[in-house]
């Protein structure tokens, strides 16, 4: 028994921006504007380049989406964190992350409620459906999306309304409600036309065309298939472009079109590889390995379902493996390799009891059934009917209990009134979440849910006392290596009459003040692409170009210390106390490290940080202190004031400089 190949249907998520840069059309020109703009409008800019890159790279479209948070946290633009956040959820599911996407979701609902942001919230709701679609929760996905489609509708969103019709359709067509399906892909293309949403309108192209297949209307597939992808083609969305190239290989398999259909899945590949994106270039490979299968070619099946396992595998994707595991198995027995295909198997299947994926339980009891019985080994080929018909009949049996969990959930939330469900909006629906998990698919997900937010507690705390960089290093191989870091800028500072001040006051309040200030530094350090190393007492450490390399390190930096000086002195306008800060700066070579095993702490060491320091004790209350070798790499962008030679301890003569403001270029 095969499982069946991956047809990748499409899914709408949002385009989480609240207006469109309307004469940015494309990267190289949002690239140009990231430049020219400032405050929230960067910001913005930024998160439409996450969105554009999230179709080509992921890993560039987080880049983009961490800058927009960074930015939006330094600026208190609450609206463009979230949206940066919501896009860090779509790239976990696309990298399959539900349950690290489903406790993020519950943190950005939380708080787009408190905003009453409609749209951001019904944008929540389609990530929310995609995550539970994905699990095949198909009821939990309605829900959502219908939830998500009450918002949009509030506001008369279209973007929202017809990205909504879209996925419910996709949920109607995966459980063969095709007339409802068509219904649904009708209104959101009617509306995504008039609005013209070229990448929402293809994704119901390819989904038409898709029901369309399984109807056996050949010419309306084809059509479908090509409107969708000369948009996609249009717009250089080779992600999707890959998607529609796999979908026309399966479709042309199923017609008996073989040779046409390997030329399309190769060239899904190909993208998918361009793309670095290795579940789809795994789905691909099983996809191939079945139409060798099916072309009697065993030897080149048996060649790409292996390379498709190790994918999966390095993936931990569980469901690949056990699918690729049974097909593989399949196909050594079709060769009378009946030894292989049991130890094949009998892999799948214990990978299938340990995750409870019933239908890959089912598949493998069958398989093994019939491998025994070739061999000649009756008693097991019985043994593994009888426990195939008990999971098949179970599997049956949490069907049933899912559907009947899902319609009390149903009937009880048709019970409450508007009034109610508008007071209670966010409580009931994590309320209805929790109530439907009660089936065993969705227990394991809040298994997964719970481990994950224990994870991600952990995770930031480890980043409260590492870089990122480091931190990542720490939790992929379990150490980090020191390094020795050739051109980095250090920042540090101090607070001048600290010491006399703090006499005066109460330990909370003088904590209290620190840990306003320091915070305040630390998000406009994250804003700049600096990193905090420490505080001591009043004292202030912070780095760039290390961990992660920047060639314009000391401008980012001295632009940091700017920021500082100047957020400062607008907090003493309005706070009771007034601090004032010396800053120095220095830039040279620099040792990165963990210190300590119990207790870790990331520190730094080598001639540049004491030179940073001595810049700073030479310093001026609320003036940044520089050296020559911070001078030369940023003149160019700055003014300064060049100060007397001058003897510092331990340095002899040096020349230093006062930065004085930013050119105008």
């Amino acid at each position: 028994m095969n499982l069946t190949s991956k047809k990748i249907i499409m899914l709408c998520l949002a385009s989480v921006l609240l207006f469109q840069i309307a004469f940015a059309t494309n990267i190289e020109e949002l690239n140009k504007l990231v430049d020219k703009s400032e405050g929230t409008q960067k910001a913005d800019v930024l998160n439409e380049l996450a969105d554009l890159w999230m179709q080509r790279d992921l890993g560039i479209s987080q880049d983009y989406a961490d800058q927009a948070n960074d930015l939006s946290l330094s600026l208190g633009y609450e609206k463009g964190s979230l949206q940066a956040r919501l896009h860090g959820v779509y790239i976990m599911i696309i990298r399959q992350e539900y349950a690290d996407g489903m406790v993020e979701l519950g943190e950005l609902f939380d708080k787009a409620f408190k905003l009453d942001d409609k749209e951001l919230l019904g944008d929540i709701q389609l990530a929310i459906g995609r995550i539970w679609f994905s699990i095949d929760g198909f009821q939990q996905a309605q829900d959502a999306f219908e939830e998500g489609l009450a918002f949009f509708e509030s506001i008369d969103s279209q973007r929202g309304i017809g990205q909504s019709y879209n996925n419910l359709g996709v949920v109607f067509e995966s459980v063969g409600e095709f007339d409802k399906a068509t219904d649904y892909f009708f209104k959101a293309q009617a509306i995504l036309q008039a609005i013209e949403q070229p990448s929402e309108l293809a994704d119901v192209y390819n989904n038409l065309a898709g029901i369309y297949a399984d109807t056996d209307q050949f010419d309306k597939a084809i059509t479908s298939y090509t409107e969708a992808l000369d948009i996609y083609e249009s717009m250089g969305d080779v992600r999707s472009i890959a998607v529609i190239h796999n979908n026309l290989g399966l479709y042309f398999g199923e017609l008996g079109f073989t040779e046409e259909s390997k030329q399309f899945f190769d060239l899904a590949l190909e993208r998918f590889e361009s793309l670095e994106d290795a579940t789809g270039q795994a789905d691909v490979l099983l996809n191939i390995g079945a139409l060798m299968d099916q072309r009697k070619e065993s030897e080149d099946a048996v060649d790409f379902y292996t390379r498709a396992l190790m994918i999966y595998t390095e993936l931990s994707s569980t469901q690949g493996q056990i699918v690729t595991l049974n097909n593989l198995g399949t196909v050594r027995h079709k060769m009378g390799k009946l030894t292989k295909a049991i130890e094949l198997h009998t892999k799948a299947l214990e990978l299938a009891g340990e995750h409870e994926d019933y239908d890959g339980m089912v598949s493998s009891t069958y398989n093994l059934s019939l491998d025994h019985k070739a061999a000649g080994d009756y008693e097991s080929a019985f043994n593994y009917m009888s426990a195939y018909k008990i999971v098949r009949d179970q599997q049956e049996y949490l069907k049933k209990l899912q559907y009947n969990v899902n319609s009390m959930v149903a009937n009880e939330t048709d019970k409450k009134t508007q009034e109610a469900k508008e007071a209670r909006e966010r409580s009931d629906r994590f309320f209805k979440v929790m109530v439907a998990i009660a089936a065993v698919s969705a227990v394991i997900l809040l298994l997964l849910i719970l481990v994950a937010k224990e994870r991600r507690k952990s995770e930031k705390l480890l980043l409260n006392i590492l870089p990122k960089k480091i931190a990542q290093k720490l939790k992929k191989y379990g150490k980090a290596e020191s390094e020795r870091y050739k051109e980095v800028t250090v920042y540090f500072s101090d607070i001048v009459g600290f010491t006399d001040k703090s006499v005066s006051m109460e330990p909370d309040f003088l904590i209290s003040e620190l840990n306003e200030i320091f915070t305040m530094f630390d998000n406009i350090m994250e804003s700049y692409g600096c990193e905090r190393i420490k505080t001591i007492g009043d004292a202030y450490l912070a780095v760039c170009g290390m961990p992660t390399a920047f060639d314009d390190h000391a401008i980012r930096m001295t632009g940091a210390a700017m920021r500082i000086r100047q957020a400062l002195d607008q907090r003493n306008g309005m706070s009771q106390v007034n601090w004032q800060i010396r800053i120095g700066i220095h830039t040279g070579s620099v040792v990165g490290g963990i210190v300590g095993v119990k207790k870790y702490i990331y520190d730094v060491f080598g001639d540049t940080i004491n030179t940073a320091s001595r810049m700073e004790s030479n310093s001026e209350p609320m003036k940044i202190n520089i050296t020559t070798e911070v001078y030369e790499l940023i003149k160019d962008r700055f003014t300064v004031e060049r100060r007397e030679l001058k003897e510092i301890k331990g340095k002899g003569l040096m020349q230093m400089y006062f930065v004085v403001d930013e050119k105008n270029l």
